[in-house]
């Protein structure tokens, strides 16, 4: 599913005072990143996505991520807070990454009713971000960061906040996809339920530093 070919993360870099990390991850591989608050797992992700200012390679196959404005790095990012853009649709927050890559609206629009339908909130489509509830708002984002089939998804405590049967209803639909999801996905979270449901791997960061990287098989 994911654009560009099946490529790995290789990652080599640091955010002054805040993190120094080094790891590779397998294409199609799912990474769950643990710690505790503070320890530099967001900033991992900022970096990696060109939201913060970062030293050092991030490379997916031949390309390297650190030499790449934010817009052309192939990333797709959930915010524990969704940002949803809230004049706009479920359906145009969704399309709004294709439209950006200069897809016509229509075929924008065609694609990112596909995403919602698998996501399952095609119902949804015509209503206004600040109309959806908390977990209706996450299929979104988690929609509009699948729709441009990124080559790195990087998931920041996706069900943080979520009720618990939403949530959990949540965590099966996205375990679902990565399943078939050829690139690489590094989840942030505190919950150990999201790391059985979702990770085969555990990267865990204390003081900007990885302190622990773990493996088990699979659950899904």
């Amino acid at each position: 599913m994911a654009g560009g070919g099946v490529t790995g993360l290789v990652v080599d870099l640091s955010v002054r005072g805040r993190l120094d990390a080094a790891f590779a991850v397998p294409a199609g591989a799912v990474v769950a990143v643990v710690g505790p608050n503070g320890a530099g797992k967001s900033t991992l992700l900022g970096a990696l996505a060109g939201a913060l200012a970062a030293r050092g390679t991030a490379r997916l196959g031949d390309v390297d991520l650190m030499r790449l404005p934010a817009y052309r790095r192939e990333v797709g990012l959930v915010f524990q807070d969704r940002r949803l853009f809230p004049h706009l649709s479920a359906l145009d927050n969704v399309a709004f990454g294709l439209r950006s890559r200069r897809r016509p609206r229509k075929a924008a629009r065609a694609t990112a009713m596909e995403w919602l339908e698998r996501l399952g909130v095609a119902e949804l489509a015509g209503r206004r971000a600040t109309d959806l509830s908390g977990g209706q708002a996450q299929r979104v984002a988690i929609a509009r960061a699948l729709v441009t089939q990124p080559r790195l998804l990087l998931l920041d405590e996706p069900f943080t906040g979520l009720a618990t049967d939403t949530a959990e209803a949540l965590r099966s639909t996205l375990a679902t996809h990565l399943s078939s999801y050829d690139g690489t996905t590094l989840v942030v979270t505190h919950d150990d339920r999201d790391v059985a449901a979702l990770a085969e791997r555990t990267l865990t960061i204390e003081d900007g530093r990885i302190v622990g990287d773990g493996g088990r098989e699979p659950s899904r």
